[in-house]
């Protein structure tokens, strides 16, 4: 496995746990209940899962005449699902047993604290979900081997934000 060089390997997290160490508490957006697919949550882990299932995807294609590949050509990915809120309060219990918040519970960010997020973007970034799953490349044999969003963040990403001295934005938080 890839070590984690820079906590921004994926968007979403760190930004929401550097939200959270600026704040003072883990949030996510809205309600938050709605399940989304794991996929989205783009750790060196999901990276591995990734990888892949684009060799499977890529081996069934070469061995696969073209009438039947175009057919349908889009294949999807994801590893479980999980909601926002759960993942504000995977979050929330890291950093809090970390020391850098106060209370493990998350609870919803107001809009103007969005600024620390994504900006006006926020709520499409953070606050929205994406179903789907990966029944097709998982008929092709495929199966993710890592799945435990928790551990990825505490053991790869979380070092690597406790080590930052200041607070940082997302970009896209600036567009």
């Amino acid at each position: 496995m890839k070590p984690v060089q820079d906590a921004d390997a994926e968007l979403e997290i760190p930004t929401l746990a550097r939200f959270a160490t600026k704040n003072k508490y883990a949030g996510y957006i809205g309600e938050a209940s709605r399940p989304g697919a794991l996929f989205m949550f783009r750790t060196w882990r999901d990276l591995d899962n990734r990888k892949q299932a684009y060799l499977t995807i890529l081996t069934w294609l070469e061995s696969s005449p073209p009438e039947v590949s175009l057919q349908n050509p889009y294949f999807f990915c994801e590893s479980g699902e999980m909601t926002w809120r759960d993942l504000s309060a995977t979050i929330g219990e890291a950093l809090h047993e970390a020391g850098k918040i106060h209370e493990p519970e998350p609870k919803s960010i107001p809009s103007e604290q969005y600024v620390d997020l994504f900006g006006k973007f926020t709520p499409d970034v953070v606050g929205c979900n994406a179903r789907h799953k990966a029944e097709r490349v998982r008929l092709l044999g495929w199966e993710p081997k890592h799945i435990d969003v928790k551990k990825s963040f505490v053991e790869e990403e979380l070092p690597v934000l406790l080590k930052e001295r200041t607070f940082k934005a997302s970009n896209l938080a600036l567009a």
